[in-house]
């Protein structure tokens, strides 16, 4: 299976034509061989071995599995040894794995050894949060806008019905002059209704207010959503999500309901499913998002068929066992911290502490240049 994986591999990569690595051969070599150790444990283990240098040669034994991988100055990737059989395996081309390894989803590093059980929050558990207060948003960089790609896919009546309301807002904006806007207060209440490790089901119940103008806008919503999950070698893929549901506004665009499906190609690369463990670390690609189902905004069905790359970005486990308080109380929680690939700013990135009891979010930081710019922290739990 391993080698069919390989072979595979190595022949997509060739048709696709991905431009060589510049690094040198050594650095190559060890990045092709712990990403082989933390990805097929099974066949390259115990990690961590020493990485020999013959002439023109790199290359690890693995002396439980009884395996080799090694790399040449020809630019190939060989496999041998036990379930290989004893003849080497030339895989593919230093250069075409690199590129492939850095693409992809995976497993960065495997942390520090002190890790926790993962825990599934229990039905029934009613989560409430609110928002964190923030410095007031600088409008000369937060214009409503809608991005070009995403612009590009919307049919001519969606571009204009979404230009038109973008418009009104900006007209809004710039005849009052207004240099910012306070933060929304919102406060939003999540009901669990399915819990477990392959699906999740919430009510959520959320209200607003803002301050714009001199003008006071508030809003409420009500959505259920449902994600859903496979497991394979122990990391969580997220396959698909469901959202229904609708929002009122005081203003234009007053209400709008949605029924909409998002579909994952492929698989996005969740993380570990069963347990966080300090320092551990992993890399979500971009996958391609399909979006299906219908969305009426104030009288007007909207066919909300696209489809969109979501996000990559880095995720890191910095602690576990973490006391953290909030007004809903006291927790034992781990703190993950993740970058985004859409954040050009070097110090953009988001901070979320999850309860290690029952696996509920108490806390959520985003900064942006070092500056808070949004977060919500655990008001009540009831469990």
């Amino acid at each position: 299976m391993f080698k069919q994986k390989y072979y595979f591999i190595s022949f997509l990569l060739i048709l696709l034509n991905f431009s060589t690595a510049q690094a040198s051969l050594e650095s190559d070599s060890n990045i092709i061989f712990n990403w082989a150790e933390l990805q097929f444990p099974q066949y390259f283990s115990p990690a961590g071995q020493q990485t020999q240098q013959p002439d023109g040669w790199y290359y690890r034994f693995y002396p439980v599995s009884n395996t080799y991988i090694a790399t040449n100055n020809n630019n190939q990737v060989y496999i041998l040894g036990d379930v290989f059989g004893a003849a080497p395996i030339m895989v593919g081309s230093v250069s075409d794995f690199v590129t492939f390894i850095n693409g992809s989803s995976r497993i960065l590093n495997k942390g520090n050894g002190n890790c926790v059980a993962a825990v599934l929050t229990p039905v029934g558990t009613v989560m409430v949060r609110e928002n964190l207060p923030v410095e007031p948003i600088d409008l000369s960089v937060n214009l409503a806008s809608i991005p070009d790609d995403i612009l590009a896919q919307l049919d001519t009546e969606q571009q204009a019905l979404l230009m038109a309301e973008m418009a009104e807002v900006n007209a809004s904006l710039e005849a009052n002059q207004l240099d910012q806007i306070e933060t929304p207060t919102w406060r939003n209440t999540e009901t669990v209704l399915e819990s477990s490790f392959t699906r999740y089901k919430s009510e959520i119940n959320g209200v607003s207010e803002s301050q714009i103008g001199g003008n006071t806008i508030k809003g409420s919503s009500h959505h259920i959503g449902t994600a859903y999950f496979e497991i394979l070698n122990g990391i969580s893929y997220v396959i698909k999500s469901k959202l229904t549901g609708e929002d009122t506004l005081n203003v234009a665009p007053k209400h709008s309901s949605s029924d909409l499906e998002w579909t994952y190609s492929p698989y996005y690369f969740g993380g570990p499913a069963y347990e966080w463990c300090e320092k551990q670390s992993w890399y979500s690609a971009v996958v391609k998002m399909h979006q299906t189902g219908s969305q009426i905004i104030d009288g007007v069905n909207s066919n909300a068929d696209i489809s969109f790359d979501t996000g990559g970005g880095t995720f890191i486990v910095e602690a576990v066992n973490e006391t953290l308080t909030v007004p809903a109380g006291t927790f034992n929680t781990a703190r993950l911290r993740s970058t985004s690939d859409y954040n050009v700013q070097s110090d953009s990135y988001s901070i979320t502490w999850v309860g290690l009891e029952h696996g509920v979010e108490i806390k959520s930081e985003n900064y942006t240049d070092g500056k808070l710019t949004s977060g919500s922290h655990l008001t009540s739990l009831s469990l």
